[in-house]
């Protein structure tokens, strides 16, 4: 099954961005340069970040609300980090 996103290039370095601007933001609450290395570009994200899951659940109120994305990052082993689209 082939699944086309229209502009897939742009949604996916929006994603990138967003979690990017919120790792940034958050840097300065994190203590071990081990596990949160400083990171101020997409690339450097890329290396800290797994994609592990995408989640579709269907309601037929608003079905867009339901679309999920997890991620593994070295900063959050245990709950990873997830989005909602």
């Amino acid at each position: 099954m082939e699944i086309n996103i229209e502009n897939s290039k742009e949604f996916f370095e929006t994603i990138a961005n967003v979690i990017l601007e919120y790792y940034i933001e958050e840097y300065k609450y994190f203590t071990s340069p081990e596990y949160f290395p400083k990171i101020s570009t997409i690339e450097e994200l890329k290396e800290v970040l797994l994609l592990y899951e995408v989640i579709i659940i269907y309601i037929m109120e608003d079905w867009r609300d339901f679309i999920g994305i997890a991620l593994e990052c070295k900063w959050e082993r245990e709950h990873g980090l997830g989005i909602r689209i």
